[in-house]
This record gives C-alpha cells, sequence and structure tokens, in this order.
C-alpha cells in the first residue's frame, strides 16, 4: 500500500476535531470516524498519485505540502458527498481549485515547491525512426 499523503490528524490540525466529528460521525457517537476519513485519504492519494505517475516518481517522500492539501481537500468533500446537500459551494469550488491545481502540476505548468521534484521521463517513452520518405515529387510525376 503506497503511503497515504495526509493521516487523520493533519484532517484534525487542519480543521479541528468539531468539524471533522460532524463530517464523519453518521452513527451519533460524539467522535469522529477516522477509518472514514483514512479511506478517503487513500483515494485520494490514488487520485493524487494517478495523475503525477507520469511525471514524477511516487510516493514522494517527504510529502510536498501543496500534495497534502489537495488530498485533504478533496478527501473531505467527497467525505461531504455523504451529507444531505453536501458541504456546499464553497467546498465544491475549493475542490475543483484543488483538481485544477493537481492538472497543473501534471501538466508540468506549476512545481511542487520542493528544490528536488523528483521528475523523472515517462517509463515508456517514444522513439521515432525516420527514414527517407520513399513518396517524393519526383517519383510520384511519374504517375
Amino acid at each position: 500500500m503506497t503511503a497515504r499523503l495526509a493521516e487523520y490528524q493533519d484532517f484534525e490540525d487542519r480543521y479541528g476535531i468539531t468539524f471533522m466529528t460532524r463530517l464523519t460521525d453518521h452513527e451519533s457517537t460524539g467522535d469522529p470516524d477516522k477509518q472514514k476519513v483514512e479511506f478517503a485519504a487513500d483515494d485520494a492519494t490514488a487520485l493524487v498519485y494517478g495523475k503525477l505517475g507520469m511525471q514524477y516518481l511516487v510516493p514522494t517522500d517527504p510529502h510536498p505540502q501543496i500534495l497534502v492539501r489537495i488530498c485533504i481537500v478533496n478527501s473531505i468533500w467527497n467525505l461531504g458527498l455523504s451529507l444531505n446537500g453536501g458541504l456546499g459551494e464553497d467546498w465544491d469550488a475549493a475542490n475543483q481549485e484543488a483538481l485544477t491545481l493537481l492538472e497543473s502540476i501534471a501538466a508540468g505548468d506549476t512545481t511542487l515547491g520542493v528544490e528536488d521534484p523528483q521528475h523523472t521521463e515517462p517509463p515508456n517513452p517514444v522513439i521515432v525512426n525516420a527514414s527517407p520518405t520513399v513518396f517524393t515529387d519526383e517519383k510520384l510525376s511519374r504517375y
């Protein structure tokens, strides 16, 4: 299993236990459901690494904070889908912004913000061997 980009504590540090409880405590235990958060973080990690796998060596170690943030925002947005009405337009916009940023990083238009971004060539480069063309104007003029 690939190390997830964000652990439960990262979520709680950013958004607090009250928010995490409201988001995940569907059984009314009064506590956040850490397993739900970890599953959502696993899904978001797979999304991030899936997008970046052709440009960067993944998994990253240490995790660039920009990827941790993308993971957390996408995880919370996905967890919010289980709530009646979701988390609202602000979270929809935040998730869309995170996904747009991820696409920009994957395209090489935005850096990871680390000194060694672990940039790599695609695993199966295309090699083109072009020999001289057999269809020249001179040869075709006979037809």
